[in-house]
């Protein structure tokens, strides 16, 4: 049996709404509950996201405007990145700009060659380096 009965999310609701803390919440429900607790209860009940440790309606952002790609994007841009959804076993893994990728042919590994150029990079050898310690 669940400790959040249909009289304890009411309750969480209403006080929720008039914007009490997390901490009082829970204190308003009764000492079983937590903050914690009640965070979780109101996420998964999507009613709210967490504003300095208040309970508050979420709000809806503008979106950012874009910002400016730097030039190594740009290149690729002109090839089409891809998102996410669309990545094919195909697709260089390569992550351009927010959530989107190369997208071009895999050649070496998970990226195209252009990318796997700069991925994977030879080590030096470990002798130069005792050499450069012994002198």
């Amino acid at each position: 049996m669940s400790i959040w009965t249909q009289e304890k999310i009411e309750a969480l609701k209403r006080l929720r709404d008039e914007g009490r803390t997390t901490a009082e919440i829970a204190r308003a429900l009764g000492a079983a509950f937590t903050p914690a607790m009640v965070v979780g209860k109101a996420k998964r009940l999507k009613l709210t996201k967490l504003d300095r440790n208040r309970l508050t309606a979420p709000v809806s952002v503008a979106p950012k405007p874009s910002a400016p790609i730097s030039e190594w994007e740009a290149r690729f841009q002109e090839a089409g990145l891809v998102a996410l959804d669309d990545l094919g076993r195909a697709h260089c893994r390569w992550p351009c700009a927010e959530g989107r990728y190369c997208g071009r042919a895999r050649v070496v590994g998970a990226y195209c060659l252009a990318h796997a150029r700069r991925a994977y990079v030879r080590a030096r050898p470990a002798a130069r380096s005792v050499e450069k310690l012994a002198a």
